[in-house]
């Protein structure tokens, strides 16, 4: 290697070899030839910025954020270090950082649309959606058409409550040859959110027409036909994914519990954190509106009838929050709630009611295992439905209860010896099931009641609301 060249500087045509192999995705080569490079001028920024964005593309974040790191300390305002310092904080999940420096590179290259696009991004992400359709517009005022930040303007306009733009935006994209995938998933899931489910389907069969080999096409599909109880709808769409996507879990689930292969006793967490994560922007209208849903105020009825009214010193925990209806029911009780619930995009809308003190996306029995809190009241409407065999749940629950401590809960009934899977796709249970659970997990039965909590069509779902005591 020649370490000779124009006013002293290294021959530099190692690193254009490792630059030729990237291109033709050699990345393992360009790495080894980066690497030798390295050894023998390690504090050259071009060769630190070149590994760094190779261990981005190989999914190294954290790699690639110490290269990048390095290059930055040898040159503080390297642009193509900083935009991959950002990319790989965001990919680390540090957005705030990512976001400050995606501010750092826009003050040195104001004409960047990637910078501009890629703060836009993570404004969607931590719901400024403002700052997001403004993102987006620099980005295209400086490639304008430019098809995927269109379409991220138009999810931005949505979540923006600027329906009829982000409509028409999506609308005129979808008509392109260019048009993303993603844009016919958008503009579907703002027809749902509209309230024009056979316009949701409808954009997205035609996204499927466009893109016939793209699993989360049906994926989507699916879980909107899910949403409205089409089962049958629902079902050829997930047999569809799964012949694309053999190894998808939520599809292989829902299939296994029409009788097509053996259904478990719990579901995967995939399944209800996507279809929740794709029903929540839509999920309360659709809840209330279409299905007359009113879990929320059955845990209130049992709750006040058996603890009297509230007076605001409780310590509660909502299991499943959704979007904060039951949490916002019981707030009358409240000292202070906490909630968690399986979806991100649940734990979103929930944030915006104002009344939790913490809220966690993640599974119920992996939040009751790491807290060290301890509850008065622990309050789940309409969530055993979603995880199958009561047992474990009702047993974390009781440990983190404190003395005197209560658990109020919906179930839907079915014809089953103890529980299982509904034709609506969700796990039913046998009333006399659920007391000897309760009895068999440290509780005793205070109430129970049954009523119809949601309609399917034109189907009352009865469900039976308990509310228990935690046994010394």
């Amino acid at each position: 290697m020649k370490n000779s060249g124009c006013r002293g500087r290294p021959d530099l045509s190692a690193l254009e070899t490792a630059r030729a192999d990237e291109a033709a995705g050699r990345l393992r080569e360009a790495v080894a030839g980066v690497r030798d490079w390295l050894t023998a001028h390690p504090r050259d920024p071009e060769g630190l910025a070149l590994m760094a964005r190779l261990a981005l593309r190989l999914g190294r974040a954290e790699v690639a954020r110490d290269f990048a790191g390095q290059t930055l300390e040898r040159d503080a305002n390297h642009r193509e270090a900083l935009q991959i310092s950002a990319s790989a904080f965001r990919a680390l999940g540090d957005l705030a950082e990512a976001d400050r420096i995606y501010d750092r590179l826009l003050g040195l290259d104001p004409a960047n649309p990637s910078a501009w696009n890629e703060k836009g991004n993570i404004a969607l992400a931590t719901d400024r959606h403002e700052v997001a359709v403004d993102c987006f517009r620099q980005a295209l005022s400086l490639i304008p058409d430019h098809p995927m930040i269109t379409c991220n303007l138009g999810l931005a306009l949505g979540h923006a409550g600027q329906h009829d733009e982000a409509t028409g935006v999506l609308r005129e994209l979808v008509k392109r040859r260019d048009s993303p995938a993603e844009a016919f998933d958008h503009l579907s899931a703002i027809t749902a959110l509209r309230g024009d489910m056979p316009g949701a389907d409808a954009v997205q069969l035609a996204g499927i027409e466009r893109f016939p080999d793209r699993a989360r096409s049906y994926l989507l599909l699916a879980r909107l036909r899910s949403t409205i109880s089409d089962r049958d709808g629902a079902a050829e769409a997930f047999r569809q994914c799964l012949r694309l996507d053999p190894g998808n879990r939520e599809a292989a689930f829902v299939l296994s519990t029409m009788g097509e292969g053996e259904t478990p006793e719990t579901p995967p967490d995939e399944f209800y954190a996507g279809l929740f994560d794709y029903y929540a922007d839509f999920f309360e209208w659709h809840l209330k509106e279409k299905l007359g849903y009113c879990g929320h105020d059955l845990i209130r009825t049992s709750v006040e009838g058996s603890l009297g009214p509230g007076r605001g010193l409780l310590e509660i925990l909502d299991v499943g929050c959704g979007t904060g209806l039951c949490g916002e029911a019981v707030q009358p009780w409240a000292r202070d709630v906490d909630g968690m619930d399986f979806a991100p995009k649940m734990i979103r809308q929930a944030k915006r009611r104002g009344l939790y003190r913490q809220l966690e996306a993640c599974s119920a029995l992996d939040f009751l295992k790491r807290t060290d809190r301890r509850y008065d009241l622990v309050v789940a409407a309409d969530v055993f439905g979603y995880i199958g065999n009561p047992l474990p749940l009702m047993r974390a629950v009781r440990s983190c209860l404190r003395a005197g401590g209560h658990f109020c809960f919906t179930a839907e009934l079915g014809d089953v010896a103890r529980f299982g899977m509904g034709e609506h796709i969700r796990y039913v249970f046998h009333p006399d099931f659920l007391t000897t659970a309760a009895a068999e997990t440290g509780f005793e039965v205070m109430s129970r009641d049954q009523a119809v909590m949601r309609h399917d069509g034109d189907e009352p779902i009865r469900v039976e609301v308990l509310l228990l005591a935690a046994r010394d």
